[in-house]
């Protein structure tokens, strides 16, 4: 099974364990999106509404974290001047996969696009997921810190290639990001199953039994070697 399959399996559980036990939220987010996958995944296991954020096209920019040398910096710098528009493709798949009515799509720089929209929204927003997958320092810790409140409990965050180095500005945020939390479970999901970092809020000490198990499912199916 290739990777990226093995990270929609791993969204599928993650997805169904949050359907099955009712753990509360209305709606799953999505910060890095591309073709729209992922979004298909969550979308049909939660039956949740999904807010979905991306440029689809271009990284805006990128900071001195995620370029630890000129080689990288000077790849980085072409993804910001030029990128493959993968927006109506994403549309398009959301329509195949039968979940274009519960998902919106909010379109530009997610540093900006998810700032706005906790603002407008703080009153009532109630999330059960997360799935971050934007590649870089600044729009993963815009992400974690801007979307963390309204997180329920039992709730998780699913951030993809925390391990992987071509983006080492994904762990720098998450590693941050986790610094000061209490009340959370976390555990690193093997290389060769996705490279992902997983976070589950736990504010009353009830689901640490649930974590383990739901982490040891996905570690037994795709065993590291």
């Amino acid at each position: 099974m290739e990777p990226k399959h093995r990270q929609r399996y791993l969204l599928k559980k993650i997805s169904e364990y949050i359907k099955v036990n009712n753990i509360e939220g209305d709606c799953f987010i999505e910060s890095g999106v591309k073709y729209g996958n992922a979004s298909i995944v969550m979308a049909n296991a939660l039956n949740r509404k999904g807010y979905l954020f991306d440029t689809w096209k271009n990284f805006p920019h990128f900071s001195d974290f995620d370029a630890l040398d000129d080689k990288r910096k000077k790849k980085l710098q072409k993804r910001v001047k030029k990128g493959k528009d993968t927006y109506q493709e994403c549309v398009d798949n959301l329509i195949e996969g039968g979940v274009k009515d519960i998902c919106i799509l909010k379109k530009g720089d997610i540093c900006k696009k998810i700032p706005n929209f906790v603002k407008k929204n703080k009153d009532h927003l109630s999330i059960s997921l997360i799935h971050s997958d934007s590649d870089l320092y600044e729009p993963t810790k815009v992400t974690l810190e801007e979307l963390w409140p309204y997180l329920v409990d039992g709730g998780m965050i699913l951030v993809h290639d925390y391990e992987k180095k071509q983006w080492p500005g994904i762990k720098k945020s998450v590693d941050e990001f986790l610094s000061d939390k209490k009340n959370i479970l976390t555990s690193v999901i093997e290389e060769n199953i996705s490279e992902s970092f997983l976070i589950m809020k736990d504010n009353n000490n009830q689901y640490e039994d649930d974590f383990k198990k739901l982490v040891k499912e996905v570690n037994d199916r795709f065993p590291y070697k």
